[in-house]
């Protein structure tokens, strides 16, 4: 949901290397050196300051790798959240009741899809009280 080389950034934020990251990722220090001049220009501000010591933020890169965060928490939060709901309407079934109609139906039917090994969850709701 984000750029990926966003991700990439923030890693080698926190590392203060582009060595340690490949280590990490199992890739070559060049692809991750590609990486970030690639996302460098897609923001067109430099975000790195080269030293012998590694890399270090540069004031734009640090604004950056603060809202980098947040927005990758964020993004994290809205695919969980949308999973979620996906996950839950597929395997909620809900059925409208009135005290009047006797339950045991359902019961059953309830128990058969369970036996059945059907992931359902079962929602049952007394019309009288949503009507009111």
């Amino acid at each position: 949901m984000y750029v990926q080389q966003l991700e990439t950034f923030i890693w080698v934020a926190e590392a203060g290397s582009f060595g340690r990251v490949a280590n990490t990722l199992f890739i070559s220090t060049p692809a991750v050196v590609q990486q970030t001049n690639l996302f460098e220009e897609y923001c067109g501000v430099t975000l790195f300051k080269l030293s012998n010591r590694g890399v270090q933020l540069t004031p734009a890169g640090h604004a950056l790798y603060e809202d980098g965060k947040k927005i990758i928490a964020l993004s994290n939060q809205a695919l969980a959240r949308a999973q979620q709901i996906e996950e839950y309407s597929k395997e909620t079934l809900r059925i409208g009741t009135s005290p009047i109609f006797r339950a045991r139906v359902l019961i059953d039917a309830m128990t058969m899809a369970r036996e059945d090994g059907l992931p359902l969850k079962f929602e049952i709701t007394n019309l009288v009280a949503e009507l009111s």
